[in-house]
Formats: C-alpha cells, sequence, structure tokens
C-alpha cells in the first residue's frame, strides 16, 4: 500500500489543514497481542488434534465445529502476519481465503483439499461455525482430510512467521 498510496498518485486535493500520510511499521515481535493471537492458534489446533486422538467408538461430536474454528483462525492469523495491522473478523471463510491467497498465491495449491473435503468447503466452515444443534458425523476418510488441511495450513502458518521471524520471543 504504501508504494501506491503516495502524493504524487493523489487523485483529489486535499485540504492543507489535513495532515500527512504516515505509515506504522509492523513490529510483531513487540507486539504482545499478536504472539497471543500465535499461542493461541496453535493451542487451539492442538486441541482438535487431541480431541481427535482420543475419540472413542466413532463419537465425533465436536469435532466438525472444532476443526472450522481452527480453520478460521488460522486464516485469520496467517492474514494478520502476512499483511500487518489488517485482522479480518466478520468475513465469511470464503473471503478470508481470498485474502490468503492475496497474500500468498502459493496458497491456491491447497485448495484441492478443500474439494476433498467438499465440494462447498467455505459454505461447510461457516455453517459449523455458528450455533448449531446437528450432530456433524464424519467418515474416517473425512477426518483424515480434516487433519491434513490443518496440518498444511499450520506449516504454512508456522513458515510465514518463521521466515518474518515474527516469534523472537516465543519459545
Amino acid at each position: 500500500m504504501q508504494q501506491i498510496i503516495t502524493a504524487e498518485n493523489k487523485v483529489y486535493q486535499s485540504n492543507d489543514f489535513h495532515p500527512p500520510l504516515h505509515w506504522h511499521d509492523a513490529v510483531w515481535d513487540s507486539d504482545w497481542a499478536s504472539d497471543m493471537n500465535y499461542r493461541t492458534v496453535k493451542d487451539f489446533v492442538a486441541q482438535y488434534f487431541n480431541l481427535r486422538h482420543h475419540v472413542q467408538q466413532d463419537n465425533h461430536c465436536g469435532l466438525a465445529q472444532l476443526f472450522a474454528q481452527s480453520i478460521m483462525r488460522l486464516l485469520r492469523i496467517y492474514v494478520y502476519a502476512a499483511l500487518p495491522f489488517y485482522m479480518p473478523h466478520h468475513l465469511n471463510t470464503f473471503s478470508i481465503w481470498k485474502l490468503c491467497v492475496y497474500a500468498d498465491p502459493s496458497m491456491e495449491k491447497i485448495e484441492f483439499l478443500f474439494q476433498k473435503l467438499s465440494a462447498d468447503f467455505y459454505k461447510l466452515i461457516d455453517y459449523y461455525l455458528k450455533y448449531s444443534d446437528s450432530i456433524a458425523r464424519s467418515s474416517s476418510e473425512e477426518l483424515v482430510i480434516m487433519d491434513e488441511i490443518l496440518n498444511t495450513l499450520t506449516e504454512k502458518l508456522d513458515h510465514l512467521v518463521r521466515e518474518k521471524n515474527l516469534i523472537t520471543k516465543i519459545t
């Protein structure tokens, strides 16, 4: 944005009393909230895998909802890490996914996993994000795909955070 929004690209005149544009540099590693967001999303995904590991007798209650929450948290933190100071909150899954792809076009390669789970993957995630009394039944094949999606997105987030050196304080 800094390269686009410049004085020479200005279309409309501004009043002399308006302050000049200034840019705030990203300082993730000193930002307590960002560190906590990253730790929280890692803990949330770990909670999914803990529940997944201890599932008993095909009782998958809550796994789909926890999966959907994990996906959205991963995508939000990915956008926040890739496009600093923008934390998408009230967007649907598809819109947040497109922000991730905008931030990193290589993310598009993951979409085939979404299609393996459901043709309407984004709607499915949105459905499980809202309150629902439905009992989500997932087959063992779907659970394996869900695991693969979460592992892949977690690896992508970890790589981005390491690449940008955003976790210097996190052990």
